[in-house]
């Protein structure tokens, strides 16, 4: 695994924002029930390999499809940082 600073930071902010009650993020993510899969929160490996194998890059980042859903492999998808889409990763 290449090590990737900023891709890094974004699965650290990840998950902050759903299981920190102290990251200022919070409200907007785990108080209102949205977690991290078990797959990603306990291993960074497993995050970096599914956003590699989806195309990401520096230049763009990681969002989730329903603002409302969990971040999981299912429902994030790759997006530049300008607001359009790239790719979405989707399981058959």
């Amino acid at each position: 695994m290449e090590t990737n600073q900023r891709l890094y930071g974004i699965w650290h902010n990840i998950k902050s924002r759903c299981m920190n009650r102290n990251f200022t993020r919070f409200h907007y993510y785990g108080a209102r029930g949205i977690t991290m899969c078990d797959e990603w929160k306990e291993d960074y490996k497993a995050f970096h390999a599914w956003a590699v194998e989806n195309g990401y890059a520096d230049n763009l980042t990681i969002d989730r499809i329903d603002t409302n859903g969990n971040l999981e492999l299912l429902t994030c998808y790759i997006l530049m940082r300008c607001g359009i889409v790239c790719e979405y990763y989707t399981k058959e």
